[in-house]
């Protein structure tokens, strides 16, 4: 019920600012330059976890006990609006703020062999640069690049455990809302990310980025010295590299710009 809540709410509030920007152009005025050049886009994310891309040898560094971990994991997708300005130079140069609010859907991290699920659900605040080259003529096309880092706010953290496994420490067993059961679990998270895209007609844009969760420092930082992740009970210890391996290593993008439908063609 919590999660519906919070793509209910999340899924208002986003209504609530293309509502004030679908009155806006119309009210000044299609030529209004400044409008032209503010961003308002609707951006969907589609993100490959590092759990499927990391060596195997680093998931046996991870381990409940004595017991190596397989782990499985799904696409995270995330649905948003990004806000930003462009400020063009030399013609056809730019140079992009952006800051952005994301709902990232559930995120699924699963130890098939002994029934461990752990999900959990972020709001993203995505705040970045971008600096890009425009090409005019027949068909308007640019390339740039972007740079930023996201916040991760928590708004649900579960651990599902089912079946029996009498090898499983007992705080590994049954389910578990972890913001409840661990009390110094952190409740923000980030990464940073590094990254290129393509603009085309109309406000459509396409991009690739490389994302690094702070979380993952943690993960190499073990990997080097040869350590593992091996405990005997869930705690926070334990919870940074499942969220190491449940974030996206690269995520693609696609979204419009509906300034550039509301206010004017694109420049």
């Amino acid at each position: 019920m919590k999660r519906i809540i919070n793509k209910t709410s999340f899924l208002k509030g986003l209504l609530m600012v293309l509502i004030p920007v679908a009155a806006v152009c119309p009210a000044t005025g299609q030529e209004n330059s400044l409008l032209k050049n503010a961003k308002v886009s609707i951006d969907l994310g589609f993100g490959l976890p590092y759990a499927w891309a990391i060596p195997e040898e680093t998931g046996k560094k991870i381990k409940i006990d004595q017991t190596e971990l397989t782990f499985k994991s799904n696409p995270n997708v995330g649905l948003g609006v990004i806000l930003g300005y462009s400020f063009p130079f030399r013609n056809t140069f730019r140079l992009d703020p952006e800051i952005g609010l994301t709902y990232g859907f559930t995120r699924k991290l699963q130890v098939p062999a002994l029934g461990i699920t752990f999900e959990e659900d972020y709001l993203q605040i995505p705040v970045g640069i971008k600096f890009s080259r425009a090409y005019e003529g027949d068909f308007y096309f640019a390339h740039g690049y972007m740079l930023g880092y996201e916040f991760n706010v928590l708004l649900s953290s579960t651990y599902k455990q089912g079946g029996s496994h009498l090898q499983l420490p007992a705080s590994f067993q049954g389910n578990k809302d972890l913001k409840e059961a661990i009390a110094d679990l952190p409740k923000l998270s980030g990464n940073i990310f590094l990254g290129g895209y393509f603009d085309f007609p109309k406000g459509f844009y396409l991009g690739a980025r490389f994302e690094f969760p702070i979380e993952l420092f943690k993960l190499k930082a073990t990997q080097n010295n040869g350590e593992t992740f091996s405990n005997t009970q869930l705690d926070k210890k334990f919870i940074y590299p499942l969220r190491a391996l449940n974030a996206s290593l690269v995520e693609i993008n696609v979204g419009v710009n509906i300034m550039k439908w509301l206010c004017g063609e694109p420049s």
